[in-house]
């Protein structure tokens, strides 16, 4: 079952309409890699700190940034 190894990412949006993934640091830079949880709760904990994060689900093979 597959379901055992997702990871998750949480997502802010920076300005209007452009997303960028939580680095865990407070300054970061566009090429900084994502912050990359092992459960969702993890990743809620830290999607709460941001206005506008998310939570979403992180498939290394899908998620070029």
């Amino acid at each position: 079952q597959c379901g055992d190894d997702m990871k998750y990412i949480v997502e802010i949006e920076i300005d209007t309409g452009e997303f960028f993934h939580a680095t865990g640091k407070s300054m970061f830079t566009l090429d900084d890699p994502p912050l990359i949880f092992d459960t969702r709760e993890q990743a809620q904990l830290e999607a709460n700190r941001w206005n506008t994060g998310r939570v979403i689900e992180y498939e290394k093979d899908s998620y070029n940034r």
